[in-house]
């Protein structure tokens, strides 16, 4: 009991988040440990004294030698805020509780994962070993304790939660997924990666048909599906736009104009327009025939274009992406989506709602409602004619990164960097069905022609194809009128009274987990529990 080691937030200016350590009876600073870059939420002694370990908002976790404080390990695998971390008895194994859903087990010995990640279907807020060991119990935001047995499966686990496997895995990237799109007829589907390729895969047997797509080494980040089905448009990131033959498996042309990389692709309906938008802040269309641009190209005041779409009439384009500079601290900044005329290139709507990068949109197919998904967790539906907001769908918990709408227009399907893709009932608004859990972040998702089953990209470089059609048809489709999806935990009126106001717009998530960790985690403590701080910043 010679010092105290305390994390926290250093400051709105700070780059770095340190941890400081000072004499317990004369409260001297006697060392400042710097490593983590965002928020240091949570801090762990081992039993001899010899290492102190955190946990941090920058998502990793850093272990320190408490004779010369440095930094002697540094443990990355979560994919979101580590919020709380505990050391089992004998000093050789470290849980980490995670946003990203999932808690992992590490041996201290050579900083390796031990077994697969304890998933679970919210945020997990706290956890603790056992005195002997042998459990491991979780504290969860979906309001449910889970105790796991031999540190693999949970020996508690309530009736209502489902897992879903996939159907189909595709295996040969060798970077993350980015793309997917199905082929007509239904036995193919097409994927694209950050490793520089499209690939062609056997949806039946999960097998890679013929040999990698390649045009050089640039990265592939959107593709496209033309609407005869017979060619494939891409964007990659040296800027270019290039289309594909399917038949014949390479680039028919290539077309260059954007100075960065191209980010969503789109075709017209009618096939004879390619639309393009990309870091560089503008939007094209192109001219199938000639390969020129129509009119010139698009400064969206945007200041990265990351997603485009043509409505179905093609008399409207919707882009969206970021309004404004990135910064360090990464703080709401509002994300505007904007309606231009297709023929004159002329300003028609801004649409007002999202606080972070705007990176997904989509029309119906009656092109009466637009969706779009952005980095602040949220989707949201805009009438048509009246630009105006109709429903918020919020479950996410991390970027909505893709989505996809059935044929039908009544499902919509999200892909996000919180593991997960979600179904919802697009005529009231709620989610259908249990999570679709992933190893990794999710890039991509597209649904087959008959909508029976949805193919995701994942970030673990993987593609999966699920069976959804059981979901879609258990689902109460009705036709009432969209409703803005309540949210999931209601925090009691007026119990934040008192509580400065915060700027951050994710505060009330943070607020929340100090809810849990004060009716939760009493109940897990089964010894000296490491330091828990509540955090108040945007996460990126």
């Amino acid at each position: 009991m010679s010092v105290i080691a305390a994390g926290g937030h250093d400051g709105p200016l700070a780059r770095e988040r340190t941890i400081k350590i000072r004499n317990t009876k004369t409260g001297e600073l006697i060392a400042t440990l710097k490593g983590h870059t965002r928020i240091v939420g949570c801090l762990a002694w081992t039993n001899d004294g010899k290492t102190l370990i955190s946990g941090s908002l920058d998502h990793s976790i850093r272990t320190w030698n408490t004779k010369t404080w440095k930094q002697t390990a540094l443990l990355e695998a979560h994919t979101f805020v580590v919020h709380a971390i505990a050391i089992s008895p004998n000093d050789r194994i470290l849980a980490s509780a995670s946003f990203d859903n999932t808690v992992l087990l590490w041996n201290l010995d050579n900083g390796q994962l031990i077994s697969s990640p304890l998933q679970h279907s919210d945020f997990v807020y706290c956890v603790s070993f056992s005195t002997d060991g042998k459990l491991l119990a979780t504290g969860c935001g979906d309001r449910n304790v889970y105790t796991w047995d031999s540190m693999a499966s949970p020996t508690a686990k309530p009736k209502e939660t489902l897992a879903m496997t996939p159907h189909q895995k595709f295996k040969g990237h060798t970077k993350a997924v980015r793309g997917v799109i199905h082929l007509p007829g239904g036995q193919r589907t097409i994927t694209c990666s950050v490793d520089g390729s499209l690939r062609v895969w056997n949806l039946k047997s999960g097998k890679q048909i013929g040999e990698d797509w390649r045009d050089g080494e640039s990265q592939v980040y959107c593709i496209a599906l033309s609407p005869d089905g017979k060619k494939v448009v891409s964007g990659s990131e040296d800027g270019g736009v290039r289309l594909w033959d399917i038949d014949k498996c390479k680039v028919i042309v290539k077309w260059m104009g954007h100075t960065q990389s191209v980010c969503s692709i789109c075709w017209s309906r009618d096939g004879r327009r390619v639309l393009s938008g990309s870091e560089d802040g503008t939007a094209r269309q192109w001219d199938m025939e000639s390969g020129e641009t129509i009119l010139e190209p698009i400064k969206t005041g945007h200041s990265d274009v990351w997603a485009v779409v043509y409505s179905p009439d093609m008399s409207m384009i919707a882009t969206g992406g970021r309004d404004g500079p990135w910064t360090r601290t990464d703080e709401p900044i509002e994300c505007s989506i904007k309606i231009w005329n297709t023929k004159t290139d002329e300003l028609v709507a801004i649409l007002k709602g999202h606080t972070q990068t705007m990176g997904c949109l989509a029309w119906t197919e009656d092109g009466q409602t637009l969706i779009s998904g952005s980095d602040d967790k949220s989707i949201r539906t805009w009438n048509t004619k009246t630009w105006k907001q109709t429903a918020l769908l919020e479950a996410h918990t991390y970027w909505v990164w893709a989505i996809a709408i059935s044929p039908n227009d009544r499902i919509l399907a999200s892909a996000s960097y919180d593991q997960t893709a979600l179904l919802w009932n697009l005529d009231n608004g709620q989610p259908i069905g249990p999570p679709l859990r992933h190893a990794h972040c999710v890039n991509s998702i597209s649904f087959s022609e008959d909508g029976k089953l949805l193919t995701t990209g994942c970030q673990d470089t993987n593609t999966y194809a699920w069976d959804v059609a059981a979901i879609v048809k258990g689902a109460s489709v009705t036709r009432s009128p969209v409703q803005q999806c309540p949210p999931t935990h209601q925090i009691p009126q007026g119990f934040f009274d008192g509580v400065p106001p915060d700027r951050s717009h994710v505060c009330h998530h943070y607020q929340f987990g100090y809810v849990f960790l004060t009716f939760v985690f009493p109940v897990l403590r089964t010894k000296a529990s490491p330091l828990i701080s509540t955090a108040r910043q945007h996460v990126s």
